[in-house]
């Protein structure tokens, strides 16, 4: 009788590990797998389209730094001149 116990704990402990390895991804797991399916959902620009927006940036960036660098060089001779003035 007492290996009929013995037997169904065996059963039963093999039964809960197979639950276990059969459990639903955790919330990491999960996490990645919505991501996933998100990303799939994104329209992306094509490379050629992603090309031809930096360059517009970096043309900006460009005419941003010449302008600021004016005002500066400027503001910089003004204050020069007022301290030789004064």
């Amino acid at each position: 009788m007492a290996e009929k116990t013995k037997l169904t704990k065996e059963q039963k402990a093999a039964a809960k590990a197979k639950k276990k390895a059969e459990k639903k991804p955790g919330k990491v797991g999960t996490f990645f797998k919505n991501l996933k399916a998100e990303l799939k959902k994104i329209s992306w620009y094509s490379a050629h389209d992603t090309i031809q927006n930096s360059i517009w940036v970096i043309v900006a960036m460009v005419i941003c730094a010449i302008v600021l660098g004016a005002i500066d060089w400027g503001f910089g001779s003004l204050i020069a001149l007022l301290g030789r003035i004064g």
